[in-house]
This record gives C-alpha cells, sequence and structure tokens, in this order.
C-alpha cells in the first residue's frame, strides 16, 4: 500500500489479512463500524472516520485473494455506540 494519503493502521491491514488467508482461515470478520462507544459523558459523537469506517469494504473488492481462495469475508456494518443494538 504505497498511498501517503491513508492511516498506518489500514496500510498494515492489507498484510494481516494476507497473512490469515496464508494461515487458512476460511472466514475473516471485518465489520465497518460508523460509530464507537463514547468515551466520555459529554461527548457529542462517537463517529470514526470513513476510512475506518469503510475500508473493509475496500479491502473485500482490491484483495484478489479472498475470492481466489473462496474465504468467507465478513464486512457488516454495525455500531458499537449502544450495545442493546449490537447484540
Amino acid at each position: 500500500m504505497p498511498s501517503d494519503s491513508i492511516c498506518y493502521p489500514a496500510k498494515l491491514v492489507h498484510g494481516h489479512i494476507i497473512d490469515l488467508i496464508e494461515k487458512g482461515l476460511k472466514t475473516i470478520f471485518y465489520p465497518c463500524v460508523p460509530y464507537e462507544n463514547k468515551e466520555f459523558e459529554d461527548s457529542h459523537n462517537s463517529y470514526n472516520c470513513p476510512i475506518v469506517t469503510s475500508y473493509p469494504e475496500l479491502i473485500r473488492n482490491n484483495i484478489d485473494l479472498l475470492k481466489e481462495h473462496h474465504i468467507n469475508f465478513m464486512q457488516p456494518f454495525i455500531s458499537l455506540e449502544d450495545k442493546r443494538k449490537l447484540a
């Protein structure tokens, strides 16, 4: 991942996903998370940056090994903001 405009954790995930595939995993769960826990009571929101929120979609569409190895790549959109809704 040569881009300078992407955050370091996003760059790392490419290698991590490939490593999981090479280790023989057949299911990978990597959810899209638009909202996190509110860490402080007075926080106005807990919105993740667009990269964090949507990066699993990019991975699904750009790592061909997922299709070649018939990996069950699960990337649902879930919110960690409300534990009741998460359940």
